[in-house]
């Protein structure tokens, strides 16, 4: 009897595998249901699509050539929605392997099984990093501390001279009230504030350890900033450069077309850019942070800074300091 009443449950997880390009007949149903175990016959098969069809409401179709069969006519996701969302995973080195390929397998199951393995063949996965297990779970503590509104305690690993992990200022316990968590440069970043202090501190969440949520409030976000803190803090995370804070400038570049769409990943679209004389010239609203100058240092044989003009001198003193320490 109860293996009965499973058939109904494995004939709906059998056809959402389907989709209208890749339809199931009601034998192809039958000899899968044998393979789980379950003895069924092709009328009993049809009795429960119309079960499944008329009385709870799945959306299956007989496709147009009825002896191609049944398909689900809509799926959760779009294929290329659960193509991109394989890649970013395959790519996402705060994941071991075994956690990317366990997650990959179970996106993969929300499309149709054609489409499955399809998106599995062509999803490379590299093997060169072995992921930070601990991301995972600070996501949880952070997002749940977040939640509840509370203020969280950890110490933040740093790498010794002798290449192992040890822990930032001698080990201090850090006390923060959270208030956001987002993906920026390849990690998780917490932004908050440490207590005792105002502004908005940003921590790699990878490097967190011993994550304990305390039952303390968390101070405001409004202690940081007065007007509009939730726009606010939207803003520093959009236009700080690697997580770097600072005052608001309007940053002119003298560049090349070549250079536009690294200038546009990195600043956003908010941006104007015009021809002068053979270049580029492009205004990029962002903020003067070591962030910046790190940004600028790395395109520097690409990229001149025409304004403002203490951005262009700060350039000039730390190329002039890089030469002297490196070639003196």
């Amino acid at each position: 009897m109860m293996r009965k009443k499973l058939k109904l449950l494995y004939i709906l997880d059998i056809l959402k595998r389907t989709d209208e390009q890749h339809p199931i007949t009601a034998n192809q149903i039958v000899a899968k249901l044998r393979a789980n175990g379950i003895e069924a016959e092709r009328k009993s098969v049809l009795r429960d699509i119309n079960i499944l069809h008329y009385e709870y409401g799945s959306d299956i179709q007989l496709s147009e050539n009825k002896k191609l069969g049944f398909y689900i006519n809509r799926q959760e996701f779009e294929d290329w929605e659960i193509k991109f969302l394989c890649d970013v995973t395959a790519g996402a080195k705060i994941l071991s392997e075994n956690d990317r390929r366990s997650l990959i397998d179970r996106l993969c199951s929300l499309s149709s099984e054609a489409v499955g393995d399809q998106i599995k063949k062509s999803t490379v996965i590299c093997g060169n990093h072995n992921g930070n297990f601990k991301t995972k779970y600070n996501v949880d503590s952070v997002m749940n501390a977040i939640a509840e509104n509370k203020k969280i305690t950890f110490k933040y690993a740093d790498t010794q001279i002798d290449m192992q992990e040890g822990f930032k200022r001698k080990g201090l316990i850090y006390k923060v009230s959270p208030y956001a968590v987002a993906w920026k440069d390849g990690a998780y970043h917490l932004y908050g504030c440490y207590d005792g202090k105002t502004g908005v501190s940003v921590y790699r969440i990878d490097r967190m350890r011993h994550i304990h949520i305390t039952d303390e409030k968390s101070t405001p976000l409004a202690s940081s900033y007065k007007n509009d803190p939730n726009e606010q803090l939207l803003n520093y995370i959009e236009k700080s450069v690697y997580n770097y804070n600072g005052d608001k400038i309007y940053l002119t570049l003298k560049t090349q077309p070549k250079m536009l769409n690294a200038i546009k990943e990195q600043f956003g679209d908010n941006i104007h850019a015009r021809k002068c004389d053979g270049f580029i010239e492009v205004v990029v609203p962002t903020v003067d942070s070591d962030g910046l100058y790190f940004w600028l240092m790395k395109y520097g044989l690409a990229v001149t800074v025409l304004e403002p003009a203490s951005i262009r001198e700060k350039m000039i003193s730390n190329y002039k300091t890089i030469l002297y320490k490196n070639y003196k």
